[in-house]
């Protein structure tokens, strides 16, 4: 079967083709022309957005059953999504050159995320069939949501090769910055029990690519939630498979703040080692101290995400119930004057009310801009009843300058107000009113010893 040159037209769109074809034998065909590439999007169903232009001048010849394309493909404007991912690579401008049983990838450019992601690669065919590809992506200054309070920016090369039956995607990424806001509803998380895997159905191709890349970072990652606020180091790796990821490696701290019984205590080492291989489930360990009227007060964590183990001990040494009643209403022993059931109210109301508490304190958070608000039950030191005490903090002048109010709701005593100054990283200006209304002041000096 042979035919003359002929064209067709639509809008932008044109197409001409000439040559001939003897079905079953060969190919001797010659297509040219320009095209939208939005009706390629009915190929995938998981495509959500698929937009550009495309010209090209390709020629297929050969055996029947082992064709051969040769020619090119120039790609401009693209955009392109897919339905259960909300970013988009937009700017998309490439050069495809098609060789025989060979389609080379060169500069292949894109925007994703407010970076650059420069793509380039080479895909053998068997026929018109995908045989084996090999897809090398170097990504710079991408900036990506994993959730609403979770933004990382990262640059890196990644390696994507294979078929369509077995996949590897390797390489390194290194995180530039990252914020961690979501709040860890921890009272009401503990107290639920441990949630049974939902089975998992046959994965596909793509679900089944083998996983082994290498992510880094020790600059500008900061936890910054209602738990902690500090500064991390990532050295981990990404391995298992898309479908059923896991983590190896370790995330540590030697600075930041941690709040426990809406008290600060100073991390000394804090970190989490990432080592089952059936599932993410990281062993944490941390050591942290404050100081509460004289008293030197560590607090130790360690254990896994379902089971830990979490200790006090203090310098001059207290049992570990007078600790407590420290951290809660600043007074121990012979102070307390019977107010012991109170406190364990206190704690009784924390854990029962947990849920409603951290939804109450993540709204309240969003409503007023504020970057910490916490709702404690207290036992008032006048009335030896339990009411609830508000914590809210806020930073300004770009960090430096942290403040932190306290009070119980319904009365105008015991409200402490902090004021922490940050000259350096090793030096702090730090001044104070406390419950009794008393005005003080301290200098904070940080030292490190390697």
């Amino acid at each position: 079967m042979s035919f003359s040159a002929f064209t067709m037209r639509s809008g932008n769109a044109s197409f001409s083709m000439r040559g001939s074809m003897e079905i079953g034998r060969e190919y001797n065909i010659s297509l040219e022309g320009s095209s939208a590439l939005s009706p390629l999007k009915g190929f995938s169903n998981k495509i959500g957005v698929l937009r550009g232009d495309a010209d090209f001048a390709l020629t297929v010849g050969g055996k029947w059953d082992n064709p051969r394309i040769n020619g090119n493909l120039d790609v401009s404007n693209g955009l392109f999504g897919l339905k259960d991912i909300h970013q988009r690579v937009s700017s998309i401008n490439g050069l495809f050159y098609f060789e025989g049983n060979k389609i080379t990838i060169r500069k292949l450019s894109g925007k994703l995320g407010g970076g650059d992601i420069d793509l380039s690669g080479v895909v053998y065919l068997s026929g018109f069939n995908l045989k084996r590809f090999y897809l090398d992506a170097r990504l710079s200054s991408i900036t990506t949501s994993i959730s609403k309070d979770f933004s990382v920016n990262f640059h890196g090369n990644v390696l994507y090769k294979g078929t369509l039956d077995a996949q590897n995607i390797t390489g390194d990424v290194r995180v530039n910055r990252a914020r961690y806001r979501e709040r860890l509803e921890w009272k009401s998380w503990l107290l639920k029990a441990k949630t049974a895997e939902r089975p998992r159905g046959e994965p596909t191709g793509v679900e089944k690519a083998v996983l082994n890349v290498k992510i880094y970072g020790a600059e500008n990652i900061i936890v910054d939630n209602n738990i902690a606020r500090a500064p991390l180091k990532v050295d981990m790796v990404l391995r298992g498979t898309i479908g059923q990821p896991l983590l190896f490696g370790r995330i540590e701290s030697k600075e930041g703040k941690v709040y426990f019984r809406n008290n600060e205590f100073r991390i000394m080492n804090a970190s989490a080692d990432f080592t089952d291989q059936n599932r993410i489930n990281p062993v944490m360990e941390m050591v942290a101290q404050t100081i509460v009227k004289g008293y030197n007060i560590r607090l130790s964590l360690e254990g896994q995400m379902e089971r830990f183990n979490l200790s006090l001990v203090s310098d001059p040494p207290l049992e570990e119930t007078d600790i407590l009643s420290l951290l809660t209403v600043g007074q121990i022993g012979k102070q307390l004057k019977g107010l012991e059931g109170g406190i364990g109210a206190v704690e009784a109301a924390s854990f029962l009310t947990g849920k409603v508490q951290d939804v109450f304190e993540d709204r309240l958070r969003n409503i007023t801009g504020l970057d910490r608000v916490q709702v404690d039950p207290y036992v008032s030191k006048s009335t030896g009843t339990v009411g609830p005490r508000l914590t809210v903090s806020k930073r300004l002048l770009g960090d430096k300058l942290f403040v932190t109010y306290t009070s119980v709701v319904g009365s105008t005593e015991e409200q402490v107000l902090k004021l922490e100054y940050i000259l350096d990283k090793n030096v702090s200006l730090i001044g104070v009113r406390d419950e009794k209304g008393s005005v003080g002041g301290d200098i904070k000096f940080r030292f490190e010893f390697k």
